[in-house]
């Protein structure tokens, strides 16, 4: 699987993205998710989007962070939720921004590292 590759299918009212061990979160692997990430809540009339990753590697500068939350800020539908649950991954504060900046939109936006906590902020 290459850098940006990823898994997308449906768990009960989620759209469900398990990412693979070699994914990188930089702007040219993300944009390409949250396309399909869109395009997968709007065919299957479903709002709330479980992430699921081991580790993923961090390629991204502060303008990469802001842009990357800014391109989820700009979502308008059908995505409400966002659940990132990230294994093994440290936050730090471009994560941080990335968050702060996604949440400026419609789109609610929060990062994991526990499951349980991920389905219970999505409702599931």
């Amino acid at each position: 699987m290459g850098l940006g590759a990823y898994h997308i299918g449906a768990i009960n009212q989620l759209v469900h993205v398990e990412l693979a061990p070699t994914f990188e979160f930089r702007l040219a692997c993300v944009v390409p998710l949250w396309t399909d990430v869109q395009s997968a809540c709007a065919s299957s009339m479903k709002r709330h989007v479980l992430i699921e990753g081991e580790r993923p590697a961090r390629v991204m500068n502060a303008d990469d962070a802001v842009a990357h939350g800014s391109l989820l800020a700009g979502i308008d539908r059908p995505v409400q939720r966002v659940a990132l649950c990230l294994y093994d991954y440290e936050q730090d504060e471009l994560t941080r921004t990335f968050v702060r900046r996604a949440n400026d939109g419609r789109v609610s936006v929060q990062i994991f590292d526990d499951l349980t906590a991920a389905l219970r902020w999505l409702g599931a």
